[in-house]
């Protein structure tokens, strides 16, 4: 605290301070509203109560007891006009609740000019003394009084008789002539206080029957004594009663209070505030201007103007509201934050605290308090808007990011990583992060990790976690942020694009050995029929020859077979009922499955395509055969057909030995089996894979070793005259209620006109875009999200692949279908864990329909 005081009152001041907190009374200063202005050590001592918790408090809520608010609220009425000391011994409340005797003094706290703004009451603890104290004998007195009392009890309570001699006197705060309470038993009150005319005064009222409160004072010390007489059943006088209390340090404090004040009125005049005083109507008639001159003003600037014209127009309503609930509310206060104008003409941000002290005769008006803080409103809403800017970016980051306190709680957490573990957003707040089955960055070292594999909602996953450690502004508390990044779409397409580069590496070297095999076998067929068209039958080479003959033959079935993988045989295709081929095949494959392999068979009649006859019964034949093969003596073959969704579905599934998973990512490849030596070419399943690729289907495999094998083709279903039947009942459909939009993306305007031109002819809503950047302004225009974008992966400037993943991230779409003409792809040879699939170039339209489809589905 500061002080405009000469140092000699500075260093009386400091004393008075120090007297009220070493105090062992309670001293306890309250405004006329009877809310806490001070509160000292005693004070917590007594009642339990540390200053935080009482200071600002209304102290009849705090410490009295039901009953007993009302006679402390008649206390404080009697101080506002003018009322003296008042002194009881009450009940009180600590803040354990236990309850205790209080000798209490209460005494107007007033200003220098007399005004009441308060009070000060000053008690100390009788609990004990009562405890401990006998009744004393009845003697015919009015009611029984307390026969002894403890030494150190918070007044001296004397009692005498009619003729003035002392029967008790215990308890101190009231020396009398430097003697103990015990010597004073028995003497005459006229001879103890001879010198004391206020006292003997005192002692004559009371023993004619008068109540008198005095203060005198005695011995350097200021005290207060209440006298009462003592009266006998019928109200005869008997004698008479008085209660001391010193209140010397009260009194300091009191003084202290009105100089404290005095000196913050002062302080007020120095600080960049501005206090106006004005009438109910809001006409300014006092200010007060801070040295700086706050808000540019003087009060000459202020005084007799209307205080609303100082405030922005749009918070006018709003503070009045304020203000009518403030004229219905005498002594009441309200804090509002307005814009005020500046004296330059300028708008600011003010803090205002409205009080109503109409009713006080001091002042008479609205007491307003204004204080400029247009500088941390202005940090503040920078605050605001910058932490609103880091949500928006962290909610829209396509990673999971969780922050975690110093027990590893979550306290923060986006969408993703609601998405990614499954839980609702409100529902991690608080939770435990090792809970949510995620990678524990505290078990890897800090900074970018190598991909994790976990298993979360059923899927595989490939996650990749980073912990940051955050300071915080007291650097207390450890905060931890946790950026978890799901890397099994980009692993996902690695391998796929490395399964389709090494087949089509393998394709190609297949394609190139059938090249040159087929005229190695042309020269073989050749001669070996010059040579039997110039032997007589009955010559022995002719056997020979038609043995070379026969191998030529097969040798030729085979390179077909390898053709058909490199999907570079001629195909011939017609609309083809599936039944219809499913029966030739087994008229072929019945005699060729033993007696103990059962072979079970479901059809559907809707189940037409548009394929090669000849080519889908060997992909049925090979499938049953191989399927003989991998069950080897007893065991079930289900071969089943059904139609849905534009699809015509083939499933041969067999009960057999089964593969192991490096075995299944090879059983498409030429002259990979798992037959022992000498039992197969290992062409069967490669030349399967080229006819149903060929066709505009896929074929992919479910098994595991032991457990058999599922071979799953899936072709276009088509109508009578070859036109593709499309889906119906379609997930995009139903959710959107309208036709799916479908963003094609391609540099190439022919290949981009034509996909375009299909989807529309099958009832989608296609747009078509030339680039990377020229699909993100279409998407950005159109009402809602597109439902699949179909997209080239090579063009100029950024790539397909990137395209999706900065649509995915800003929402702008959640399918993905690529187009490529440099790679071919099946459903059996890569995981579509990244939600994106692969189209080849050139498509027939039926092909690019299915693939559409199938996307969306997805």
């Amino acid at each position: 605290m500061t002080s405009d005081s000469p140092t000699g009152d500075a260093a009386t001041d400091a004393l008075l301070v120090a007297a009220v907190e070493s105090a062992t009374d309670a001293v306890i200063t309250v405004d006329l509203e009877g809310i806490i202005t001070s509160w000292n050590r005693g004070a917590e001592t007594l009642y339990g109560y540390d200053v935080a918790e009482a200071v600002g408090q209304r102290l009849s809520a705090l410490i009295f007891f039901k009953g007993s608010q009302a006679e402390w609220q008649d206390r404080l009425d009697l101080v506002q006009v003018g009322g003296s000391v008042s002194h009881d011994i009450v009940r009180r409340r600590r803040k354990d609740g236990a309850e205790i005797v209080v000798s209490v003094t209460v005494s107007p706290l007033r200003l220098r000019d007399g005004v009441a703004v308060g009070a000060v009451a000053i008690c100390r603890d009788f609990t004990q003394e009562l405890a401990t104290a006998g009744a004393l004998e009845q003697v015919g007195f009015e009611r029984d009084l307390l026969s002894q009392s403890i030494d150190s009890a918070p007044v001296y309570v004397m009692a005498f008789d009619q003729h003035g001699i002392v029967m008790i006197a215990r308890g101190r705060g009231a020396p009398t002539q430097q003697r103990s309470a015990s010597d004073l038993v028995g003497g005459s009150m006229f001879d103890l206080y001879a010198e004391e005319p206020a006292i003997l005064g005192a002692v004559e009222a009371a023993l004619a029957g008068e109540e008198l409160d005095i203060f005198v004072d005695y011995q350097g010390r200021r005290i207060q004594a209440a006298y009462r007489p003592l009266r006998l059943a019928d109200g005869t006088v008997a004698g008479g009663t008085v209660s001391s209390v010193d209140v010397t340090d009260l009194m300091l404090a009191t003084e202290a209070l009105a100089r404290a004040e005095a000196r913050s009125r002062a302080l007020l005049e120095h600080v960049s505030e501005i206090i106006v005083i004005t009438d109910q109507d809001g006409f300014i008639v006092d200010a007060e201007v801070g040295s700086p001159g706050a808000f540019g003003y003087t009060p000459e600037d202020l005084t007799s103007h209307l205080g609303w014209d100082f405030l922005h127009p749009d918070d006018v309503p709003r503070v009045r509201v304020v203000w009518d609930e403030l004229l219905e509310r005498p002594g009441a206060q309200r804090q509002v934050t307005l814009r005020l104008r500046h004296a330059d003409g300028s708008w600011g941000w003010a803090e205002e605290t409205i009080a109503n002290a109409l009713d006080d005769p001091a002042i008479r008006g609205m007491v307003i308090n204004c204080r400029d803080v247009t500088d941390t409103r202005r940090a503040q809403e920078a605050l605001v808007e910058s932490e609103r800017r880091y949500r928006r970016v962290v909610d829209a980051s396509s990673d999971a990011i969780a922050v975690l306190d110093d027990r590893r709680r979550i306290l923060l957490a986006n969408p993703r990583l609601a998405e990614l573990v499954g839980r609702r957003r409100d529902e991690l707040i608080g939770a435990a992060f090792t809970e949510l089955g995620l990678p524990d960055p505290h078990n890897h070292p800090v900074g970018g990790l190598a991909p994790v594999r976990v298993q979360l909602q059923g899927r595989m996953l490939w996650l990749r976690v980073l912990a940051l450690a955050l300071a915080t502004a007291d650097g207390a508390s450890e905060r931890t942020m946790i950026v978890i990044t799901d890397d099994t779409e980009r692993i996902a397409m690695q391998q796929q694009m490395v399964d389709t580069e090494r087949l089509q590496a393998v394709g190609r070297f297949a394609g190139g050995v059938a090249h040159d095999f087929n005229n190695v076998l042309t020269a073989i067929r050749g001669h070996a029929e010059l040579l039997l068209e110039g032997l007589p039958p009955t010559v022995p080479n002719v056997a020979d020859a038609q043995a070379i003959m026969r191998g030529a033959e097969r040798a030729s079935a085979f390179v077909q077979q390898l053709l058909a993988f490199a999907r570079g045989q001629r195909l011939e295709p017609a609309v083809v009922d599936v039944n219809d081929v499913i029966d030739a095949t087994l008229e072929v494959c019945s005699d060729l499955i033993p007696a103990g392999i059962k072979l079970r068979v479901e059809v559907d009649p809707s189940a037409v395509v548009y394929a090669d006859a000849v080519q889908l019964e060997r992909v049925i034949a090979n499938l049953v055969l191989n399927a003989r093969d991998a069950i080897g003596g007893v065991g079930t073959i289900d071969l089943s057909v059904s139609a849905h969704d534009g699809q015509v579905v083939i499933v041969v599934a067999d009960d057999g030995r089964g593969m192991t998973a490096e075995e299944a990512s090879r059983c498409f490849e030429p002259f990979f089996t798992t037959k022992d030596s000498g039992n197969g070419t290992g062409l069967g399943l490669a030349s399967v894979y080229g006819v149903v690729t060929q066709s505009g289907g896929s074929i992919e495999v479910e098994t595991e070793l032991g457990a058999g094998s599922r071979f799953v083709i899936s072709l276009p279903q088509c109508d009578g005259q070859g036109v593709p039947v499309l889906a119906t009942g379609n997930s995009a459909d139903d959710e959107l209620g309208s036709a799916p939009v479908v963003l094609v993306v391609d540099d190439d305007a022919a290949v981009r006109g034509l996909a375009v031109r299909i989807l529309e002819s099958a009832g989608y809503r296609a747009v078509g875009a030339t680039g990377a950047a020229d699909a993100i302004a279409r998407s950005e225009a159109l009402e809602r999200p597109v439902d699949l974008l179909l997209t080239d992966v090579r063009m100029p400037g950024e790539d397909g692949v990137s395209l999706a993943r900065r649509m995915r991230e800003r929402g702008l779409t959640k399918r993905v279908l690529l187009m490529s003409g440099y790679a071919m792809t099946g459903t059996g040879l890569a995981v579509n864990a990244g939600r994106m699939s692969l189209v080849n170039k050139p498509f027939r339209p039926g092909t690019l329909l299915s693939e559409v489809r199938a996307a969306l589905r997805g």
